[in-house]
C-alpha cells in the first residue's frame, strides 16, 4: 500500500474525529458581537415574565436576568475532568457569589436555565439552581441563538434586552447599573 495514501487516510480520519468532537456552535469573542441591544415584544415579555413567575418562589423584580446554557457544548470539558470533590467545590464557590449578589441586588431577579438533554457539562448538571427550559420556552423568545458557553439576558422593565452571547462565566450578571447604562447608551 502507498504509503502516502496511508497517510492522508489517518489524516482524514483524525480531522474527522477531532470535528465531531467539537462544538458546532457559535463562539462570539468580540465584544461588539458578544452584547447586542434589542427589544422584546409585548407579547413576548408578558410571555416570559409568566413563565418566569411559574418558576419563580418570590415575585418577579423589574429587571430579569437570564443564563442560559445549551445541549450539547462543550464549554467546561477541562473542568468536566476533574474530580467529583473539586467540581463540588467550584459549584460551592459559584452558589455563594450568586447568592452574594442576590442580596446585594434585590431590585433583580436572577434565573439560570438550561436547555434539556443530556450532554451538558457536569458543573450545569450538578447545580440544582440551574432549572431545566423542557418546553422550549426561552429559547423561542430569548435564546434562539445558540452559542458555545450559553448565553446571557438583562431584560429591563421598558422592554429592551441586552443579549450577552457566549456568555461561560455569568458576566451580566455582573453587570453594574453604570455598565448598562454604557451598554444601552452604545458607547
Amino acid at each position: 500500500m502507498n504509503i502516502t495514501k496511508l497517510s492522508a487516510n489517518r489524516l482524514l480520519a483524525f480531522a474527522i474525529l477531532l470535528n465531531s468532537c467539537s462544538s458546532s456552535l457559535p463562539t462570539f469573542k468580540k465584544e461588539t458581537e458578544r452584547i447586542v441591544v434589542t427589544t422584546i415584544a409585548d407579547s413576548s415579555f408578558v410571555s416570559l415574565k409568566n413563565f418566569l413567575q411559574s418558576k419563580s418562589a418570590t415575585k418577579l423584580k423589574d429587571t430579569l436576568i437570564i443564563k442560559f446554557d445549551f445541549n450539547k457544548e462543550n464549554c467546561w470539558q477541562a473542568l468536566d475532568k476533574g474530580s467529583l470533590d473539586y467540581l463540588l467545590k467550584v459549584l460551592d464557590n459559584h452558589k455563594k457569589q450568586r447568592q452574594k449578589l442576590i442580596e446585594e441586588r434585590p431590585e433583580v431577579s436572577f434565573f439560570e436555565f438550561r436547555q434539556a438533554g443530556n450532554h451538558l457539562s457536569k458543573l450545569k448538571r450538578l447545580d440544582d439552581k440551574v432549572m431545566i427550559d423542557k418546553t422550549g420556552m426561552l429559547i423561542s423568545i430569548l435564546f434562539p441563538i445558540q452559542t458555545e458557553c450559553g448565553s446571557s439576558a438583562i431584560i429591563l422593565p421598558d422592554k429592551k434586552v441586552i443579549m450577552v452571547y457566549t456568555d461561560p462565566h455569568f458576566d451580566a450578571f455582573y453587570f453594574t447599573g453604570e455598565k448598562i447604562k454604557t451598554i444601552l447608551n452604545g458607547k
